[in-house]
């Protein structure tokens, strides 16, 4: 028997939230609630409708990725600068 493959998943807060009631309302394991949701997305032959909802959110989830990473580096950045400056180098 093949164990199953691990992965990692980024989801909106909102959508990790109804997962995490649809597995407590129906008595399974989040990882059993995304596994037998995505594996029913199949059942019809793989076809998937994408609404608005669904690329406005993952458009709000880049953007949000996108805000954070360009803090991260400006905040990497304060301090090279403020390093820089303790050793008598002005930027």
């Amino acid at each position: 028997m093949t164990l199953p493959a691990p992965i990692s998943l980024r989801l909106p807060e909102a959508l990790k939230e109804l997962i995490q009631k649809a597995a407590t309302d129906a008595g399974r394991s989040i990882n059993a609630e995304i596994r037998m949701r995505l594996e029913a997305s199949f059942d019809d032959g793989g076809s998937v409708t994408v609404s608005t909802e669904m690329l406005s959110n993952e458009v709000e989830t880049l953007r949000a990725e996108l805000r954070q990473t360009n803090w991260d580096f400006s905040e990497r950045l304060k301090a090279m600068e403020a390093a820089l400056k303790a050793h008598g180098i002005e930027v």
